[in-house]
């Protein structure tokens, strides 16, 4: 694959170009010395016109590179391997501080993704969003983006003085795809975690089907639909796709004291003044 030549170049075949014409030429001129005149005039055109086929070349090959990406359909192959649906507020949660203290986010939907990268050339996943099919309208799902992903709790049998650390540091899909670009055919796999909107939160709604949006880092974006596995119940796990490391017993917390605040909540009292 044939490469762009790069900016530096151009920007010194302009400037030796214009040392030629502006400099040497009224230079050899003023002393009367015709041929150097001629000779410094003909050796900026031809840096001149170098400068400009390159330039050429250049656009010639974004050109065809744009061509060839849209040839090559989406830039990504993207798949789930596993859905999990708690309840609201679930017996997944995530401790989070905001300006009103430490804060406990419910987990609505946690899914694993894995993304392939089907370019031909290295690229990061730079941004996604996910909407999910509920009653035949597609509905846009908070992600959680944990930023302490060893912050996840399991709260067994309701009880909130005895919580279970787990650990997604190693298995995070947002982790992932901040730390690594992807070789062409290399992919990313990990979890993502979503909240469920005000709405959905009374009853634990069937999801069928998530709508993923994602961006590369060359700016390409491509849309796709997924069917998930078979819908479990509330609090059931299919792990074949996603392991869970969960920290040691003596790494138990008591978050009874903690208040639960889903952290689309938090952003909307900021965005409409409530919390200053």
């Amino acid at each position: 694959m044939s490469r762009t030549t790069p900016d530096w170049l151009h920007q010194s075949l302009w400037f030796v170009s214009g040392t030629f014409a502006t400099g040497a030429v009224w230079y050899f001129l003023s002393q009367g010395k015709y041929d150097a005149t001629l000779w410094s005039a003909f050796g900026a055109a031809v840096f001149v016109i170098l400068a400009i086929g390159l330039s050429i070349r250049n656009d010639k090959l974004r050109r065809d590179a744009d061509s060839q990406g849209k040839a090559q359909g989406d830039p990504f192959f993207l798949r789930i391997h596993t859905m999990m649906l708690f309840a609201y507020p679930g017996l997944l949660v995530y401790r989070y501080t905001g300006k009103p203290g430490q804060l406990l986010a419910p987990v609505g939907l946690a899914v694993v993704i894995e993304a392939t990268n089907k370019r031909a050339t290295p690229a990061k996943v730079f941004s996604y969003f996910l909407d999910a099919a509920i009653k035949g309208e597609w509905t846009r799902l908070h992600n959680l983006q944990a930023l302490n992903p060893r912050d996840f709790f399991w709260i067994g049998n309701n009880n909130l003085k005895a919580a279970t650390r787990i650990d997604f540091s190693e298995n995070s899909f947002d982790i992932k795809a901040r730390e690594h670009t992807l070789s062409s055919g290399e992919s990313i796999k990990g979890w993502v975690f979503l909240e469920w909107p005000l709405g959905l939160r009374k009853k634990v709604p069937e999801v069928k089907q998530l709508r993923i949006t994602i961006e590369n880092s060359h700016g390409e974006e491509q849309t796709s639909v997924l069917t998930l596995p078979a819908t479990q119940e509330a609090g059931e796990s299919v792990l074949a796709g996603g392991e869970w490391h969960v920290m040691p017993k003596s790494d138990v917390a008591d978050l009874s004291s903690v208040p639960v605040m889903p952290h689309m909540d938090l952003l909307s009292s900021f965005r409409e003044g409530q919390i200053k």
